[in-house]
């Protein structure tokens, strides 16, 4: 794409390409191509439920000083809502924006969250240099929704997958550094299972790849996803699931996920701490169901917690986590639509 092109993109997939009418809760889109519309690529959205909140993915690849604006747009909000500016380096203005903040809605550094229901968006890209898009997602979030009856993948249930384990309190600034660390450890089950060590990053590297001026943090949700999606032939981005079932659909495949967790609820606590939240690699389960992780917080980093306080504690983040894989590699069949369980997002569900 020429410097400075504006991709105007109104995003739009197939019915089934979301989760059915008939099933509530969350919804996710995906989309590699572009409708061709004077200056810019146009696709449209309308999900098939209100939605409340929305988490922006990207995997690009970026020439040197280029960089990538994202925007969504609301119909009714005054003002569109700047997601981030990607860029190699916070030098080369990689951020999220602060402060905004409105009547209709705001944005929590990588979360838009509006103060009423919407049933379409538009995302808009503005394209500083040479920069190409590889893939772009949304995982949408409904209001209200209650969860679908899944059963349980017992296929799971007695499995650990073997990935590296990194304890964040061994790097510097080890206490603010879950999710950085949790993402390396993926990245690093893949370099070893592939046979690929130019996808090998020691946390320092994946902080530095992922830090957010504008958050002054490293834990920018869809930073992390497109750090690694820009790895060349992957494919990463942030979801939002319905039911623990689901991530036993990885596990069940071979595949280690990362979510996004209250830490306090995962530990047992009654109520939850102001500002606990925490990234940690699922890694298997017991063969009576309870969750095994690779914790960056804890120095042995292996640990397994009970099933009900793993459930409390990812509900908490709307049940967020990482899917990081090679992009010709298929995922798991997806019981919900809320991930992409093909090579193309522009062919046919499963």
């Amino acid at each position: 794409m020429t410097a400075l092109a504006l991709a105007s993109i109104l995003l739009r997939t197939p019915m089934e390409s979301v989760r059915p009418e008939s099933i509530p809760g969350p919804s996710f889109a995906a989309w590699t191509k572009w409708d061709t519309q004077g200056e810019g690529y146009v696709r449209t959205l309308n999900p098939d439920r209100p939605w409340t909140e929305l988490v922006l993915s990207w995997n690009a690849t970026l020439e040197p000083g280029a960089k990538i604006d994202w925007y969504a747009e609301v119909p009714g909000a005054p003002q569109p809502y700047h997601l981030g500016t990607w860029a190699e380096s916070a030098e080369q203005g990689r951020g999220s924006t602060n402060g905004q903040k409105d009547d209709f809605g705001a944005v929590y550094t990588d979360t838009l969250v509006l103060n009423q229901p919407a049933t379409t968006v538009t995302v808009r890209a503005q394209i500083t240099g040479g920069a190409k898009i590889k893939f772009a997602s949304v995982a949408l979030t409904s209001p209200n929704a209650p969860d679908p009856a899944l059963e349980p993948n017992r296929k799971a249930w007695g499995r650990t997958i073997e990935a590296p384990r990194l304890a964040q309190m061994n790097y510097p600034n080890g206490n603010v550094i879950c999710s950085p660390t949790a993402l390396t450890m993926v990245m690093n089950f893949w370099a070893d299972k592939l046979g690929r060590e130019d996808l090998r990053s020691d946390v320092p590297a994946t902080c530095e790849g992922v830090y957010d001026p504008g958050w002054e943090g490293t834990g920018n949700w869809s930073f992390n996803a497109a750090f690694a999606g820009s790895k060349p032939g992957f494919r990463a981005y942030v979801a939002r699931l319905s039911a623990l079932p689901e991530l036993e659909d990885w596990i069940a495949h071979g595949w280690p996920v990362v979510t996004s967790v209250s830490y306090s609820l995962l530990k047992g606590e009654e109520q939850r701490r102001p500002n606990d939240g925490h990234l940690v690699v699922l890694v298997g389960f017991t063969p009576d169901g309870d969750p095994i992780f690779n914790d960056p917080g804890r120095n042995v980093v292996r640990m397994t917690y009970k099933r009900a306080d793993f459930e409390r504690a990812w509900a908490h983040s709307a049940r967020t986590c990482y899917l990081v894989y090679p992009r010709q590699m298929v995922p798991p069949r997806s019981r919900t639509g809320l991930w992409l369980d093909r090579f193309d997002p522009e062919a046919p569900a499963r």
